[in-house]
């Protein structure tokens, strides 16, 4: 049980570095990256890292630009 959490903890850690300072060019990385990025202007929002379905379920997402213009709700 211990190992899963360090390694989910290494993960996140990971993936947290790589949507700061990697290069990313899958489009669902650049979507993903974008709605965390609103996350560090209010922080109580659009928590989640990996995906925005938390942030839908507990009522805490907030939508970016992309998705005003266009009308998605993106999960």
């Amino acid at each position: 049980m211990v190992a899963v959490l360090v390694s989910n903890r290494v993960y996140y850690g990971l993936l947290h570095h790589r949507q700061h300072h990697g290069r990313l060019t899958a489009r669902y990385c650049l979507a993903i990256r974008s709605q965390h990025l609103i996350h560090h202007h209010f922080l109580d929002r659009n928590v989640g890292l990996t995906t925005t379905l938390w942030d839908w379920v507990f009522g805490t997402h907030y939508p970016s630009a992309r998705d005003l213009r266009t009308g998605e709700a993106r999960i």
